[in-house]
């Protein structure tokens, strides 16, 4: 089994794709080129609706609008994950999975961020400073 990931990150949020191939192990020329077909039918297909959608609206939408597609869109988007199974990939189902909003200081879970009203994340995090309380310097 051979695993493949494809995704997008930025300053704001990232995502990213698992890929299992049972047979497989690409190189990463040839990753690359099933990336791009895969990336260039669902923008086709984006784009296209896209400026079905930018068209339709009056000028005074449009002025805030464009029809650019962004890579997130591609990314984000069922059918582009689905396309890599056209290549003999799988898309494994995630058992259990963790994430926290990553701008927050660990050491300042509870008033960290005014926004940040996430109870299960101050929880964890609490508990990683009561934890490791006397192996490092807290301040």
């Amino acid at each position: 089994m051979f695993f493949y990931e494809v995704g997008y990150g930025s300053p704001e949020d990232s995502h990213r794709i698992m890929l299992m191939h049972a047979t497989e192990r690409f190189t990463q020329k040839q990753f690359d080129e099933i990336v791009t077909e895969c990336f260039a039918r669902i923008y086709v297909k984006l784009k296209k609706e896209s400026i079905k959608h930018y068209e339709s609206m009056d000028k005074k939408e449009r002025e805030h609008r464009d029809s650019h597609v962004r890579v997130s869109d591609i990314i984000y988007d069922k059918e582009f994950r689905d396309s890599f199974k056209d290549f003999g990939f799988i898309i494994p189902e995630i058992t259990r999975s963790k994430s926290f909003f990553g701008w927050v200081a660990v050491e300042e879970y509870e008033e960290g961020w005014d926004s940040y009203t996430d109870d299960e994340d101050k929880a964890f995090l609490k508990n990683i400073v009561e934890m490791t309380k006397g192996e490092v310097a807290q301040r």
